[in-house]
């Protein structure tokens, strides 16, 4: 779990991150005995001046239901939320990651030259936010999508969903370190993977190859359903682009039927800070908009 304190210009002026195990029913109870604890480290004159707080979360907010979809089986009262708001006398908002990614993309990145654009998240899970301006008097809209569970291949791997060759159990950060931790222990980080040479040897650069096919298969279909103007990709792998950017294109856009080019596919500039960017942004944008 990481916190960050954050300005309007996407600066992280402090920053937490908790390394513990901690069960997701009990998400909120540790957000609010770590948030405690963060505040009470900040310099008085400046918390005066917080906006508000903004929260990410990998499931999706229902608000109509009035919960929060971590997963399929595991769901979170979004009044829960409307306490810790009472608690700290703030404004507290929560949303999907994929989400938060876009307003940073939005606001700070790539995307503030393009009206419309989709957002790929390769974190622990795979996730999707689509960002579209509304007028021309800065309305817009986003929205997350269940692209983890998409469905490549329905003889695959056994995902925690019950369903099988679910796109995550390929292409996601976890199952990428799985690869290239059974081949070596070692490798517990996306870094670990781009340094000693690991992709000269034949077993790991397969392994990648691999890992690139399954990336494309999914963009694919995504261009297919979305016929985007641009994807950003975020996360810790943009920070390796150059390690596999080509690779990936021509995965993709080999005997290419699509109505774009090879030029929809960005890699972000915010890497993996995108999603702290964007809670922090989000009460910032709630305010303006």
């Amino acid at each position: 779990m990481k916190i960050v304190l954050g300005n309007e210009r996407g600066d992280i002026i402090k920053e937490t991150i908790i390394k513990e195990n901690f069960l997701k029913n009990n998400l909120i109870e540790k957000i609010d005995e770590i948030l405690e604890e963060f505040l009470l480290e900040i310099n008085e004159q400046v918390e005066k001046k917080l906006i508000g707080i903004g929260i990410s979360v990998p499931g999706i907010v229902d608000k109509e239901n009035n919960i929060i979809e971590i997963t399929s089986s595991l769901r979170i009262p979004l009044n829960k939320i409307q306490n810790l708001s009472q608690k700290y006398n703030k404004k507290i908002l929560i949303d999907n990651e994929a989400n938060l990614c876009a307003i940073s993309e939005k606001f700070l990145g790539l995307g503030k030259e393009f009206p419309n654009f989709i957002v790929l998240n390769i974190g622990d899970i795979l996730n999707m936010s689509t960002f579209t301006e509304e007028d021309d008097y800065g309305n817009f809209s986003f929205k997350a999508s269940r692209i983890n569970h998409m469905n490549i291949n329905f003889q695959g791997i056994l995902c925690e969903c019950g369903n099988r060759g679910c796109w995550g159990k390929y292409a996601s950060e976890i199952a990428l370190l799985e690869k290239f931790n059974n081949l070596d222990n070692n490798i517990t980080k996306i870094k670990d993977i781009f340094k000693n040479d690991y992709l000269i040897n034949e077993n790991y650069s397969n392994l990648f190859n691999e890992y690139i096919e399954y990336l494309a298969i999914g963009i694919k279909n995504i261009i297919f359903l979305y016929n985007p103007e641009k994807i950003i990709i975020s996360g810790k792998l943009s920070k390796y682009k150059e390690n596999f950017k080509s690779e990936l294109l021509e995965k993709i856009y080999s005997n290419n039927i699509f109505f774009r080019g090879k030029n929809t596919i960005e890699f972000s500039n915010l890497q993996e800070k995108g999603i702290c960017l964007g809670a922090a942004m989000l009460p910032i944008i709630d305010e303006l908009f």
